[in-house]
């Protein structure tokens, strides 16, 4: 099998440089694009300038202020009028030029930031939606790939899930698909679940997945990549599995302890799953694992056969499953209900 995925990622070198290209164009004009060096300075000029612009205009008005206080309390004499009136005509040239000049600094760069928000706006609406339609259709475009061509599906689909997330508008275009219920953390899990697990059921076939027909493809890939329909329905509860496991009469407790010690930091960061507790009966005739899952689909992208065959050899025995539909979870001590949606 590593032999054949290596020929895949191998195969679709070109595919590679591709992504590196695209890589390298995100980088610059989408990751650096945040915070270009042209829209950086204009910023900058712009923030200066207005800072500038409101303390000069400040001391502008307070001495106009002063004179004027001053020519009312105390008049000046009749041959020092054309003075002062040429100085007031000095005084109106400076403060119009002045605000002539800061509206030349600022109205420009104005339009510029306004121009880079519409266009970054506009990349990031396309982003996002190259990488919803690439996870959309991943299922249809693997049943249809050979094994070069389904590795590279994936890259892309997991590479396009990344530059949709580097914009800061990324959560506004969740909202309107999902609703107030989604952010961008939930999104990324959710996404990052159903890409690994596409990628972990195309890597355990792969010595016959150029022989597999597109509906035994399909058959394989429908838990890691549902529907937006069974998306929905499998959302409205959380879903908790029970295993159960016959051991051995002779087995001491200790064993079976330590067995659990052992592995037990394997199931930590599995996408979905919220909670695993081990159980071990009173006379250590079976041993239970109960998981909390945050819906149906993350459980069964997880429950391989694969790790069906690991858990059998580790217990001496092959699991029996129990599945329930949890519509809410009561934390005790924290005094908190967690609701299915």
């Amino acid at each position: 099998m590593v032999t054949n995925v290596n020929k895949a990622v191998t195969g679709c070198g070109g595919t590679e440089t591709r992504f590196s290209k695209e890589l390298h164009h995100a980088s610059e004009g989408c990751i650096s694009s945040n915070y270009p060096h042209g829209l950086r300075i204009m910023k900058n000029i712009a923030s200066f300038g207005f800072r500038l612009a409101v303390i000069v205009s400040a001391l502008l008005l307070a001495v106009a202020a002063l004179v004027t206080v001053a020519l009312q309390l105390a008049p000046p004499p009749a041959d020092r009028l054309p003075l002062l009136n040429f100085e007031l005509d000095i005084f109106k040239t400076i403060l119009a030029g002045f605000v002539v000049g800061m509206l030349g600094i600022l109205i420009p760069a104005v339009a510029s930031e306004t121009r880079y928000r519409f266009k970054q706006r506009k990349e990031s609406r396309i982003a996002y939606s190259k990488a919803k339609t690439a996870v959309d259709y991943l299922k249809l475009r693997l049943s249809v790939s050979n094994l070069a061509e389904a590795t590279a599906a994936l890259q892309q689909a997991h590479f396009r899930k990344h530059v949709a997330e580097l914009f800061d508008d990324f959560g506004e275009w969740l909202i309107k698909r999902y609703g107030k219920t989604m952010n961008a953390d939930q999104w990324d899990k959710m996404m990052y679940g159903r890409l690994f697990s596409a990628r972990q059921i195309v890597e355990e076939n792969a010595e016959q997945w150029d022989q597999l027909s597109p509906e035994k493809r399909i058959q394989l890939l429908n838990n890691a990549l549902p529907t937006k329909s069974e998306i929905d329905e499998q959302r409205r509860t959380m879903h908790t599995v029970m295993w159960t496991f016959k051991i051995a009469s002779d087995t001491p407790k200790a064993e079976l302890v330590a067995t659990i010690k052992a592995t037990a930091h394997t199931y930590q960061g599995i996408p979905g799953l919220i909670r695993k507790c081990y159980g071990i009966a009173p006379d250590g005739s079976s041993v239970v694992g109960i998981y909390l899952w945050e819906d149906e689909a993350a459980a069964k992208a997880f429950y391989t056969p694969d790790w069906e065959t690991k858990v059998t050899k580790r217990w001496g025995a092959a699991p029996q499953p129990q599945n329930w539909e949890t519509p809410m979870v009561v934390e005790s001590a924290e005094r908190r209900l967690i609701a299915a949606e």
